[in-house]
């Protein structure tokens, strides 16, 4: 009995609630990857957005510098003859708040003036150098640590590569602007996913709504309704009964027979003449 209703309280009817568990699991996962993806994504695009901003408003500094530096070279002077050069970018540092220094190197990445109010160690000044010159573009920003720098190229008038302006500031400027950014799109991103992932239940049961069909016909086909199952549960249970009763009569049947073989055989013997 327990085994035949067992089979319709877990069989099929347990596989349908199971796949539609799994089904849903696994559309939660799929969007909350999608959604992470996208979250990485928008959170890298507008560090960038930040960093380019960031990076244009201390090029502003740095054209100011170039100006100056190529009125210089109009007049024959090379970049290093420039006698009022440090004096320039001491004014252009007071003057934007944003950047923390600047730095001039020559041709030959060598700093020929610096307002050094960053110092950097030698490791760290031999790779920036390194950098900006082993590109060709004219504008090179990148990060190294907690600092970001971007350089500009300064071209003679035979456009030839006559010197470097490096400019640097903290990170810390616009970092949180970056966590704030961050901390709207986690938000943003979690109500989507909740809200998502409610929808997906009810349309999970509608679309597979004729396999569940599908799944209880074959339920009611070859298992039977619960009536079926009791029924069945109690024909069982009448013929475990019947089939003990039969065989407590055959007992019976073979005690009465011994009963009265016993008895013939007492008939018998005081029935017999003497001799």
């Amino acid at each position: 009995m327990n085994n035949r209703v067992g089979v319709r309280g877990h069989g099929l009817g347990g596989t349908v609630r199971q796949f539609h568990v799994n089904v849903i699991l696994a559309v939660w996962l799929i969007i909350g990857t999608l959604l992470l993806l996208q979250f990485f994504l928008n959170s890298l695009k507008y560090q960038e957005l930040i960093v380019g901003a960031t990076s244009d408003r201390m090029q502003v500094t740095a054209d100011i510098i170039e100006s100056a530096i190529v009125r210089a070279e109009q007049i024959g002077l090379r970049i290093d003859e420039i006698e009022n050069l440090g004096v320039l970018i001491e004014r252009q540092l007071e003057q934007a708040p944003l950047i923390d220094d600047i730095r001039i190197l020559d041709s030959a990445g060598m700093i020929i003036s610096d307002t050094e109010t960053v110092p950097l160690s030698d490791a760290d000044r031999a790779l920036v150098v390194r950098r900006v010159m082993s590109r060709d573009a004219e504008i090179v920003t990148f990060e190294l640590g907690d600092r970001l720098f971007t350089s500009r190229v300064v071209l003679d008038s035979s456009s030839t590569r006559m010197g470097i302006i490096l400019i640097s500031t903290d990170r810390s400027i616009y970092q949180p602007s970056i966590i704030r950014a961050q901390s709207s799109l986690a938000t943003s991103f979690l109500i989507v996913f909740l809200f998502v992932s409610l929808l997906a239940i009810p349309l999970v049961f509608l679309g597979f709504f004729k396999v569940t069909r599908a799944l209880d016909f074959l339920e009611d086909k070859f298992i039977g309704t619960p009536a079926d199952a009791a029924r069945t549960a109690k024909g069982d249970f009448e013929l475990h009964d019947l089939g003990k009763r039969i065989e407590e009569g055959n007992a019976a049947y073979e005690a009465l027979g011994l009963k009265l073989d016993t008895l013939e055989q007492n008939t018998r013997e005081k029935t017999t003449p003497l001799p």
